[in-house]
């Protein structure tokens, strides 16, 4: 099985660099897959919602979950900012075909 190595991120509002070092802003909001292996053996999700300042929603989106799965393994979900400030705090649920 080959092996090699990539790194993404997404910062900001967001600003993303993909696996093969694109870099570009996205501020579209719902839920997107954002990895997704080629033999759907891996897949993540994430959900992206509009920023909320003192109660009015903002042109600006982020990041407010993420979800992944390797296939047949647990379920992992991260709600990262419930709150939609950009400060919100993280909570996790793990979901078991067990």
């Amino acid at each position: 099985m080959p092996c090699f190595t990539a790194i993404s991120q997404i910062r900001g509002d967001p600003h993303i660099t993909t696996l093969d070092d694109l870099t570009y802003t996205f501020n579209g909001h719902g839920e997107f897959v954002m990895i997704k292996a080629n033999d759907d053996s891996f897949e993540l999700q994430g959900r992206a919602s509009r920023v909320v300042t003192e109660g009015i929603e903002q042109d600006a989106t982020v990041f407010t979950a993420f979800a992944g799965q390797v296939t047949g393994e647990t379920l992992v979900q991260l709600e990262l900012n419930s709150t939609k400030d950009g400060v919100g705090g993280l909570s996790a649920l793990f979901l078991s075909h067990y």
